[in-house]
């Protein structure tokens, strides 16, 4: 994929985007395991898939 978008590597931009929250989604128990990371606060909620959603 990189050859057909940059000719040379000193070409590539690399950038860093800062996240305030992350949603993670864990798929293989059942039912699926869903965790909301606040990384401004530093709170964790968990919680199953759909749950956040619902409230």
């Amino acid at each position: 994929m990189l050859p057909r978008l940059y000719e040379r590597y000193d070409q590539i931009v690399y950038f860093v985007l800062p996240i305030a929250e992350m949603d993670y989604y864990d798929l293989n128990p059942t039912p699926p395991v869903f965790k909301h990371f606040d990384l401004i606060s530093g709170e964790v909620s968990n919680g199953f898939v759909g749950e956040r959603f619902s409230k």
